[in-house]
């Protein structure tokens, strides 16, 4: 697997505490990936990343709220999926170099077969502060998708690398999808 770019923003991200994101870091710039999403404070969680090609492509990540994620001044973590001001001006940013703004959402609720309503309100707003692509994960099981206009949301791509008893136990939890994206 040539995976070069870690979105971070999950539940997950500090279970090993400040120094197992920093360790995470780390070996992420030593091997030359490209980690957005989490960081050691909350200017290096909001930062995006940019790919040339198709006008330019900007990515950023959110995860959804949990006050112990929420990175600080001088607190490790990531920006929430609530944090709108920060989320909007992520996207002003983005937007005025790159064509396309992806917005990688870590949320949803665990083993919802469709995502609850305010998962879409909360999207679809995304999409009215300029975001054309929501790629959304954390339910453990594949959702569907929606088409708004020219912009799409992901809802849910499943599990890829996540097999535990407790998630085979789930309905639906051994279905993954793997996106693959055209953007001209």
């Amino acid at each position: 697997l040539n995976a070069r770019i870690w979105s971070l923003a999950n539940n997950h991200v500090l279970d090993c505490k400040e120094q197992g994101l920093r360790d995470t870091l780390d070996i992420a710039e030593q091997n030359g990936i490209r980690a957005f999403g989490a960081g050691l404070c909350k200017a290096d969680a909001a930062r995006y990343i940019e790919l040339p090609g198709s006008g330019g492509i900007g990515m950023f990540s959110v995860t959804y709220y949990r006050d112990f994620l929420k990175a600080g001044a001088d607190k490790p973590g990531c920006v929430l999926d609530d944090d709108f001001d920060t989320i909007r001006e992520k996207i002003a940013e983005i937007k005025k170099n790159n064509r396309w703004c992806v917005l990688i959402s870590h949320g949803g609720e665990e083993f919802a077969e469709i995502p609850l309503p305010y998962v879409r309100r909360r999207y679809l707003k995304y999409l009215e502060m300029g975001v054309d692509i929501i790629v959304g994960h954390h339910p453990h099981v594949v959702q569907n998708y929606e088409q708004v206009g020219s912009k799409i949301i992901f809802y849910s791509l499943g599990n890829f690398v996540f097999d535990t008893d407790y998630q085979r136990q789930q309905r639906y939890s051994h279905f993954g999808v793997l996106l693959k994206l055209h953007f001209y």
